[in-house]
């Protein structure tokens, strides 16, 4: 019996043991130290816990998301309608990182298998699965699936393009439900005015600008909750009343957004043309023609890619070297007594110094002529007054659909800083959807195409060939 606990405690003594107790006590050591950065990682945000390897990052959120979220200072709950088997990880991936940018935002997430009835108190219509209703204290407001994944056409190609729109949709409702005031728009009509497309008016209401028709000859004045009044490429004019009635709303301190149309001539229209004389403004007959290749788009000397200027409704463009186009256009002068009658003027675009004035029908040459008058020139302005601001661009086609896909989404970027400008809306925020495929419409001047062909078929083909025969003639002298 002796020999047998003798034995025992020897075994304790060799080195084969020491090291297998070293072994055990490093594995614990290191198990544990595995058990606390795993419980570490699952405190930490999911910014930095969890990779997005999405085509485009559709999970991640821009920084004027985390900027607009480092301000919120209400409560909003996102619910998610959806069961467990049918989440959409991409939706998933981005919330968590709403939640992780702000400690106001809570998910929860509704089976409707569950909670059948849920959704019915916030809408009638029968919600898709990933569907989402953003709620605070003041108001709600539903996102259905299919407007978080939409399809768009690109009229550079033609093709039907998939985008993923949840950032715009998801910060654009949390700003909509904690927003103190929201903002009204009237569209003027009555007079043959421009219609807004589908797509240009999502944008603004997006922006969380309610938008409404205003007609002049049945409203006794523009009504008080009008923040701006677009009145957009009439082929009529307003009557003496309407103008009265404008001036009216001016005095009181209200803003407007114009557009006007080459082919409709001053003459037409003098009344809304007394209206931008009395912001120290006028458009010159006839249409801008550009002859610096950096300044028009493709072979279209008439389709304007204007000079952004230095001011609050270019400055996003500015910051983010985007582009606009404006085609068929006409030249805007200032009155010389503008400033002497109280009036600022702040040039939004503006034409090289090539420019010109071509005054021709529909089909006509537009080549420079002798008489045609030559210079740089405005095609959009900004003019206060007494508290009431004016913004007159003018093309009627400037928000077309075709043409704001070319500078992809340039145009309709500018109008929204524009109303949110003379709306004074609280926050700010343009979020562009992100393509299936991911890419940015190249937009290509006259002359960037030029160089480009130049390289293309005559310079590197010559530099290929005089490269073989070099690389021939060495070879053969061996």
């Amino acid at each position: 019996m002796k020999s047998v606990k003798e034995a025992i405690r020897r075994s304790f003594r060799t080195k084969k043991f020491k090291k297998g107790t070293y072994s055990a006590v490093l594995t614990i050591l290191l198990l544990a130290l595995l058990g606390i950065i795993n419980y570490g990682i699952t405190v930490l945000p999911v910014t930095y816990t969890q990779l997005d390897v999405t085509d485009s990052h559709f999970s991640a959120i821009s920084d004027t998301t985390k900027e607009f979220l480092g301000t919120l200072k209400q409560d909003v709950t996102i619910y998610v309608i959806a069961d467990a088997n049918h989440y959409d990880d991409v939706i998933e991936g981005m919330l968590k990182r709403y939640k992780a940018a702000s400690s106001h935002i809570k998910i929860v997430h509704k089976n409707p298998q569950l909670y059948p009835d849920f959704a019915s108190n916030y809408t009638t219509e029968k919600l898709a699965q990933n569907s989402l209703i953003v709620k605070s204290k003041k108001r709600s407001k539903v996102i259905p699936y299919a407007d978080i994944y939409v399809s768009k056409v690109d009229y550079t190609t033609y093709q039907s393009v998939e985008q993923f729109d949840g950032e715009n949709q998801i910060t654009s409702a949390i700003d909509f439900c904690t927003t103190t005031v929201l903002p009204t728009v009237y569209l003027l009509e009555g007079h043959g005015e421009a219609e807004l497309s589908e797509s240009v008016k999502n944008s603004i209401q997006t922006a969380n600008i309610e938008l409404l028709t205003l007609d002049l000859v049945t409203e006794e004045r523009v009504p008080k909750d009008c923040d701006c009044l677009m009145i957009l490429s009439p082929e009529s004019d307003l009557s003496e009343t309407e103008k009265e009635k404008l001036l009216a709303y001016a005095d009181e301190g209200g803003d407007f957004f114009i557009t006007t149309s080459y082919d409709v001539d001053t003459e037409k229209l003098p009344h809304l043309e007394s209206l931008l004389h009395d912001y120290g403004l006028k458009r010159k007959e006839g249409m801008l023609v550009e002859q610096s290749t950096s300044n028009f788009a493709s072979q279209y000397p008439y389709y304007l890619i204007p000079e952004l200027l230095d001011s609050e409704a270019t400055s996003s463009l500015l910051n983010k070297q985007r582009h606009v186009i404006v085609p068929m256009a006409q030249a805007i002068s200032v009155e010389e007594t503008a400033s002497g009658e109280g009036i600022t003027i702040t040039p939004l675009l503006s034409t090289s110094k090539k420019a010109y004035i071509k005054k021709v029908e529909y089909g006509e040459s537009i080549t420079k002529a002798e008489g045609d008058e030559e210079g740089s020139y405005y095609v959009a302005v900004q003019a206060e007054k007494k508290g009431s601001s004016l913004v007159y661009l003018s093309s009627k086609f400037f928000l077309e659909d075709d043409m704001d896909s070319y500078v992809s989404g340039g145009n309709t970027e500018l109008l929204q800083n524009v109303l949110e400008q003379m709306c004074e809306k609280e926050s700010h925020m343009v979020i562009a959807g992100k393509n299936r495929k991911s890419y940015e419409n190249l937009v290509l001047n006259a002359a960037q195409i030029r160089i480009y062909m130049i390289l293309l078929v005559g310079v590197f083909p010559v530099l290929s060939v005089v490269l073989g025969i070099l690389i021939w003639g060495k070879r053969r002298r061996r």
